[in-house]
């Protein structure tokens, strides 16, 4: 019987793999897209947001970071995404990390510890329990998933 449940928890974290990456990418071309709208205040805040979350988002996780850069609150930062495209402005700088870690983890030749502190966390199991906590499965896990999927 636990075989039996140990391959329905496998198939069924498989399954959770093979749609994050297409989630993932879906949350990132809607923030994208979301910040070409006609250019109102809460759209370049939106779209200054989006070219400081691709040219930074390596070192900085925090959403204050971002908020700053434009001289205003993190509250306002989070509410004008949240409007714009549905996503908070965590999220938004978390679905950027994941689909880089996602890209990275595919490269053999990387260590899951490489990968870590490429991406700004200063303790690879910080970044360990980040990929688990928004792509169900640790990062070797998902990483022998991708090198076995044809």
């Amino acid at each position: 019987m636990n075989n039996k449940n140990n391959k329905s928890n496998q198939a069924s974290s498989q399954h959770s793999l093979l749609s994050l990456k297409e989630t993932l990418a879906r949350n990132w071309q809607r923030i994208l897209e979301g910040s070409q709208n006609d250019m109102t205040r809460p759209d370049r805040i939106m779209k200054k947001f989006i070219q400081t979350i691709a040219s930074d988002f390596r070192a900085q996780h925090a959403p204050v970071y971002y908020a700053n850069d434009q001289n205003i609150s993190k509250s306002h930062l989070r509410k004008t995404c949240q409007e714009a495209i549905g996503l908070s402005s965590m999220d938004c700088i978390q679905a950027r990390l994941m689909l880089e870690a996602c890209k990275l983890l595919e490269d053999p030749a990387l260590t899951i510890k490489e990968i870590a502190f490429g991406l700004g966390f200063d303790v690879p199991t910080h970044f360990s329990k980040f990929f688990k906590a928004h792509g169900g499965l640790p990062p070797t896990a998902y990483r022998k998933f991708i090198s076995e999927t044809p």
